[in-house]
C-alpha cells in the first residue's frame, strides 16, 4: 500500500513538473501556446482547435521582434483572430499590461472581446490555477481585467479614444477606413511614449494617412523565405511593414480568387484581394 502511495505521489509530482515546463514554453512562445491550448468558434464548424497557418505564425514572430508593426492585408486572413490570441497571451503571461483594441465599429470591438473570452474559457483549469487567473477581476462586453493587473479593452474609434492612458499594446483594426485617422493617430502616439508597442492593420482604401504610414515603413527590402512581404528592418517612421495579399492563405487558389473576383468591382479586387493602394483610388482609369 505504501509503495502504491509513493508511486502516485511520484506521478503527481512528475505531472506538475511537466505542466510547469509546458507553462514555461507557453511564456516564451505564443505560437506554441495558441496551437496547443486555444480554441476558436468557427461560424460553420463550431468550436475548433486554433491551428495557425504558417503565414500567421510569421506575423506573430514579427509582433515579437518589432516594437511597431503595420500590415496591409487581403480580406479574411484571420489577422484579427490571431491578434486576439496574441493579446490574450500577452495579458496572461505578463503583469499589468494595458492592451487597447480599436475598431471602426462598436460591434467589431465587442466581437474582439468575445473572441478572447471564448479562447480563455477553453484553457485547462490547471493552467489558470497555476497563473492564479481562475476568475476575472472585472469584465464587460468591451473589457476584461485579469487578476494579474493586465487588462484588455476594445473600443470604437473616436477623437478622444485612448487619450490620457499609458498603453502597453495598441491595436488599430481597418485603419485605412477610419475617418480622420491622422488626427486620431497624433493623439494616440503619445500614449506609447512609455515603451508601448503598436499594431496597425487594414486593407487599402486609396492613398490616405494609412498609406502614408505604410509607405514610410516599407523599405523595399524583404526577408527571404517568408510568406508575403516582411521588411528586413523598420522603415523611417519606426514601423515594420508586412504585406499579405490573398495568395498567402494556403487554402486559397486561382479558383477561389476567380469566384471572389466575379462578385467584386475592379476597384474592390485591387483593394480587398491584391493589397493595391493605387487600384483602390477613385481614378479615371482602373488599375488594369
Amino acid at each position: 500500500s505504501k509503495n502504491v502511495q509513493d508511486i502516485k505521489q511520484q506521478d503527481t509530482l512528475r505531472s506538475k513538473m511537466d505542466k510547469f515546463k509546458d507553462l514555461e514554453r507557453c511564456v516564451e512562445d505564443p505560437c506554441y501556446f495558441i496551437k496547443n491550448y486555444l480554441y476558436i468558434q468557427h461560424p460553420k464548424k463550431g468550436r475548433l482547435p486554433f491551428k495557425l497557418f504558417p503565414f500567421q505564425e510569421e506575423c506573430i514572430q514579427s509582433f515579437l521582434n518589432y516594437k511597431d508593426n503595420i500590415v496591409v492585408k487581403s480580406r479574411q486572413l484571420g489577422l484579427s483572430t490571431i491578434t486576439a490570441a496574441y493579446c490574450l497571451w500577452m495579458a496572461m503571461f505578463h503583469r499589468d499590461k494595458n492592451i487597447l483594441f480599436m475598431a471602426t465599429k462598436l460591434e467589431t470591438a465587442k466581437g474582439m472581446i468575445q473572441k478572447i473570452r471564448i479562447m480563455m474559457e477553453s484553457l485547462p483549469p490547471w493552467m489558470l490555477e497555476m497563473l492564479k487567473l481562475q476568475e476575472m477581476e472585472a469584465e464587460s462586453v468591451r473589457y476584461l481585467k485579469l487578476t494579474n493587473g493586465s487588462r484588455i479593452q476594445a473600443i470604437p474609434t473616436s477623437a478622444d479614444a485612448g487619450r490620457g492612458e499609458a498603453i502597453s499594446f495598441l491595436v488599430i483594426d481597418e485603419a485605412a477606413h477610419i475617418e480622420n485617422f491622422e488626427e486620431l493617430w497624433t493623439g494616440l502616439y503619445s500614449t506609447l511614449s512609455a515603451g508601448g508597442s503598436a499594431l496597425v492593420f487594414s486593407s487599402p482604401c486609396g492613398k490616405n494617412f494609412f498609406y502614408d504610414l505604410y509607405d514610410a515603413a516599407d523599405t523595399g527590402e524583404y526577408k527571404e523565405g517568408l510568406i508575403g512581404k516582411h521588411c528586413v528592418t523598420e522603415g523611417r517612421n519606426g514601423f515594420h511593414a508586412i504585406n499579405l495579399p490573398w495568395t498567402v492563405h494556403p487554402e486559397r487558389g486561382e479558383e477561389w480568387f476567380t469566384k471572389q473576383a466575379k462578385a467584386l468591382s475592379p476597384r474592390a479586387i485591387a483593394q480587398e484581394l491584391l493589397c493595391a493602394f493605387e487600384g483602390s483610388s477613385n481614378t479615371f482609369f482602373d488599375q488594369d
